[in-house]
């Protein structure tokens, strides 16, 4: 049993399994997230991998990244594909609905508990630079650094530090 589950755990293994249980006229659907986190070997076996599966199968391909990337951009360019589309979260309009957010939420938990306009400036500064796009990431910095129950305030030297680490993509 551990056998069978180590050779499937390899992507010779998932192509073997993907040919098995497809024919050449089924469409295969696959969604590719992470690869940004894999190091460049790994990155590349990958993308080799869906290149030659895209040769010999009919493919659906929704991979997710950071746009602009540089493993989005050779994932692109090994596919061939005439129908590529691609859609970001990381556009204008989705950067102003949270940036309004974070100044509402600011404003809001700051009536009763006055914060210096430099403090402020800061912490809108810091939230807007770790949001990416991720309104439970800004969130749960908010109520780190200005919580609904309480009167206390993260000191100002803390909004530079941990609260403002980098966002963990699988948390949000």
């Amino acid at each position: 049993m551990d056998e069978t589950i180590s050779k499937l755990a390899t992507l010779e293994g998932i192509t073997n399994l993907l040919f098995r249980a497809t024919s050449k006229d089924e469409g295969i659907f696959l969604v590719v997230d992470g690869i940004e986190n894999c190091n460049s070997d790994e990155s590349d076996d990958i993308i080799n991998f869906l290149s030659n599966l895209m040769q010999k199968r009919k493919v659906f391909l929704c991979s997710s990244g950071n746009p602009g990337s540089r493993i989005q951009a050779k994932l692109f360019s090994n596919i061939n594909n005439s129908a590529q589309i691609t859609i970001t979260l990381n556009n204008q309009s989705r950067y102003k609905e949270i940036e309004d957010f974070i100044d509402r939420e600011i404003d809001r938990r700051t009536l009763s508990r006055p914060l210096d306009p430099d403090s402020k400036r800061l912490m809108r500064e810091q939230l807007l630079l770790g949001a990416q796009g991720m309104y439970l990431w800004v969130a749960l910095q908010i109520e780190a650094i200005l919580p609904m129950n309480t009167s206390t305030l993260v000191s100002t030297t803390d909004i530079t530090t941990p609260y403002f680490a980098e966002p963990t993509r699988g948390l949000a």
